[in-house]
């Protein structure tokens, strides 16, 4: 317990304002944060389940409780939220995860029984995803700029020196995907250019 506790100190300076010490029962160690900006050291895990089921190509993940990371989407009001609201921390505890760390943006890191993800999925408007390395805080936005052809060579650049990368231009829509450290994601969502960020998920389910 000394020990978690010593990491989530380390975790939650002043310089990151997001983060929060959440008290609650046990079963995980948090290690200490990878602050690297090296954008080779990026770590976006894959939508764990998706569509009513789980990964096609990973399948159900074998252990009995995991970290995720879980994204709240939908509307301009939640795409424009540079924090998580009482109301996402309430979806997540009803279906019995643990919030260890918010994000700069609607959603959180959550230690979850692996049984529990679907019924935290259920709740509408929810993007959940694996977490490869649980000392990094990297997340993907899909950026919507004011208009086409807006995002040029000395933006990809700063999103190299950020830490990020660019996953995908969508010049003509005006809509950048990048994967990018938490830490830098307001530094991206001040450029005056930007008008929201959507973290979101990957696949559109058929309704």
């Amino acid at each position: 317990m000394a020990q978690l506790l010593r990491a989530l100190a380390l975790l939650c300076s002043p310089a990151i304002l997001a983060c929060e010490i959440i008290s609650g029962p046990g079963g995980y160690d948090l290690p200490e944060e990878d602050r690297s900006l090296d954008p080779a050291r990026l770590s976006v895990g894959y939508e764990i389940y998706y569509c009513g089921d789980w990964n096609r190509t990973f399948g159900r993940p074998t252990a009995r409780a995991l970290f995720v990371d879980v994204f709240f989407s939908g509307g301009l009001e939640q795409a424009r939220l540079d924090h998580p609201l009482a109301v996402h921390r309430y979806i997540v505890e009803q279906a019995g995860g643990i919030v260890v760390r918010s994000y700069h943006a609607p959603g959180f890191r959550v230690w979850i029984a692996t049984d529990s993800v679907p019924s935290l999925y259920a709740r509408q408007g929810i993007a959940i995803r694996a977490v490869p390395d649980p000392r990094r805080f990297d997340l993907r936005g899909f950026v919507f700029y004011g208009g086409p052809n807006v995002f040029g060579g000395s933006d990809s650049l700063r999103v190299t020196q950020l830490g990020g990368r660019v996953v995908k231009n969508f010049e003509n829509l005006g809509l950048v995907i990048l994967d990018i450290p938490d830490r830098s994601l307001q530094l991206v969502r001040d450029d005056p250019r930007v008008q929201f960020i959507e973290i979101g998920p990957d696949f559109l389910c058929p309704r």
